[in-house]
């Protein structure tokens, strides 16, 4: 059986032929923005941390959107949550949109003892989505912080006193944060009966984001498969007529 590190590369090269072009429409304001010094921080020392620590997804992705995220803040301190690879393309964000990775920058500096012994339980985080913070849900008693019931895996992946990045179990589900802690939401100010309309059955505009971000995605992504397999029949087809070709020639 072949190996499933060609599917893993091939499906990365997807996510990333994605999300970059999305990328570049964000950045488009900063055109004169050196992605590698941006408040400072060495954003290529923060990837290859990720990767050596098998982050590799998460690696490539805050390689080239980070410097874009962060150009805006005020702030130079930030804490990244980063998941591993199986949450990058498992179903549920395949190719996670940039709204999604802006949920897991944190525009402060949250260490392994600020989260295990500061923040307690239903603590809130502010994240570089406006409005739409973290929770702290680690129970009581528990020797593993979790963050929106997802547990920080890998501490101090990166640190170097302006910006900390932790792994963590998997991608941080917003509307678990809209649907739990109504009271956090800045959307939600009328409490959990303003996440979806009676009337109309929309969701808030954070979940409209989301969802409209993932739906492009998808349709990217059925488009360049579709590409992909007209060449293969091109190809195959070709071929095809080319062997009939040669064994005209030899009759």
């Amino acid at each position: 059986m072949a190996s499933s590190l060609p599917l893993k590369a091939f499906l990365l090269l997807v996510c990333l032929s994605v999300l970059l072009p999305q990328l570049s429409v964000s950045a488009s304001t900063n055109t004169n923005l050196n992605h590698h010094q941006v408040h400072g921080l060495e954003i290529d020392k923060i990837s290859n941390a990720l990767s050596d620590k098998g982050y590799i997804a998460m690696s490539i992705i805050l390689h080239h959107t980070l410097s874009s995220l962060l150009s805006s803040e005020n702030t130079t301190a930030f804490t990244v949550f980063c998941p591993p690879d199986k949450a990058v393309f498992a179903p549920k964000y395949p190719q996670p949109p940039l709204t999604l990775i802006k949920y897991h920058i944190v525009p402060s500096i949250l260490d392994r003892e600020s989260l295990e012994s500061s923040l307690s339980n239903e603590s809130k985080i502010d994240t570089l989505v406006p409005g739409h913070p973290l929770v702290v849900t680690t129970t009581p008693h528990s020797h593993n912080v979790s963050i929106n019931d997802v547990k920080v895996t890998d501490w101090d992946i990166y640190n170097d006193g302006r910006v900390i990045v932790h792994g963590v179990e998997d991608f941080f589900d917003p509307p678990s944060e809209t649907l739990l802690y109504p009271w956090y939401d800045s959307n939600n100010n009328k409490g959990i009966e303003t996440t979806v309309s009676s009337n109309s059955g929309s969701a808030t505009s954070w979940v409209k984001d989301m969802v409209m971000e993932i739906l492009f995605i998808m349709l990217a992504v059925v488009a360049f498969a579709g590409a992909v397999l007209s060449l293969g029949r091109f190809y195959r087809k070709n071929r095809q007529y080319s062997d009939y070709g040669h064994i005209s020639t030899e009759v």
